[in-house]
């Protein structure tokens, strides 16, 4: 009898005691903690805004109208062409430049006599076209030119020369003796400034 209610006793106070134990049922699992830890201090939830400047320089379009030629400057002259004649005859002293652009222009001695330049800047490079001389000995010289370069700047501009001379006629012979022997064609190439005005 004694050991019953002792039983009922110990039940008693067994009901008791999981009333009042914290089981760790808690569904918070320390998710608080969690949160305090992650730092979203550094993450940029701005949108990039670019406050540079744009530095990138124009194209320069040279000036259309008429441009001098000077300071040429012969880099190649195999044949000795410059012995027989002056280098800057075969450069018109004044150039024409029409219809420029940013990817193009035209020139030449005379706006009838252009042609066209393709232009990337800084480079051009301009098509090819043929002069033809009467040497007076009876042989035209035929000389077939191209020019390139570089824009410096809208009045001012920097040429290559590109010259190749062939010959017809009797008189050939003549022209190659007085070049020294050489014999065409022949080539020429020389530096030389263009400017406005």
């Amino acid at each position: 009898m004694r050991w019953m209610v002792l039983a009922i006793a110990m039940v008693g106070c067994d009901d008791g005691l999981i009333d009042d134990v914290d089981l760790g049922t808690d569904t918070d699992m320390g998710t608080d903690a969690m949160d305090d830890d992650t730092d979203t201090s550094d993450v940029d939830t701005e949108p990039d805004i670019d406050t540079e400047p744009d530095t990138e320089e124009p194209i320069p379009v040279p000036v259309e109208g008429t441009w001098s030629t000077g300071g040429l400057a012969v880099t190649s002259d195999p044949c000795g062409l410059t012995g027989f004649r002056d280098a800057s005859e075969f450069l018109p002293a004044t150039l024409v430049v029409s219809a420029a652009s940013t990817t193009s222009f035209d020139m030449g001695a005379t706006v009838a006599d252009s042609q066209t330049c393709a232009y990337t800047s800084p480079g051009f490079t301009c098509g090819r076209f043929s002069l033809t001389e009467d040497t007076g000995v009876g042989a035209d010289l035929i000389l077939d030119q191209g020019l390139t370069g570089n824009v410096l700047s809208e009045t001012a501009m920097l040429g290559t020369l590109d010259l190749t001379a062939t010959c017809e006629g009797v008189g050939c012979a003549l022209v190659e003796l007085g070049l020294g022997g050489e014999t065409f064609p022949c080539d020429l190439q020389a530096t030389f400034n263009i400017n406005n005005p």
